[in-house]
């Protein structure tokens, strides 16, 4: 992925999280699909997205996402949900895989900006 389609993963990406959030605290052990990262970015056209809109977005829908987990009591860490390709993981497992995710694009991005230079 370029910079520009990083960008834009993220912002998408926040929706899935959400979804995967939301579905784990409010639904018994949930199925949750896999999602395909290459697929998304042809079908929402991630090379002609605009980066400071990517941006924003990213940065309003996980202030939304970290609200709603804030709010959560304790108990719901525990929470189950059964991730396509993964196996079971709780709600605590699905949060460190968030951070990993966007670490991961966070990285590539620095490198790819480094490497301009």
């Amino acid at each position: 992925f370029t910079v520009r389609e990083s960008l834009a993963l993220l912002a998408d990406w926040e929706d899935v999280w959400s979804q995967r959030v939301r579905r784990t605290v409010e639904e018994d052990s949930p199925q949750l699909p896999d999602a395909d990262e290459d697929q998304m970015a042809i079908d929402h056209d991630y090379r002609s997205a605009d980066p400071e809109e990517s941006l924003r977005t990213y940065k309003q829908s996980r202030a939304e996402l970290v609200r709603y987990i804030r709010a959560l009591p304790d108990s719901a860490w525990s929470r189950k949900c059964h991730r396509e390709g993964v196996g079971e993981m709780t709600l605590f497992d699905l949060a460190v895989n968030i951070l990993g995710h966007d670490g991961y694009h966070f990285q590539h991005t620095l490198e790819s900006l480094k490497a301009r230079t």
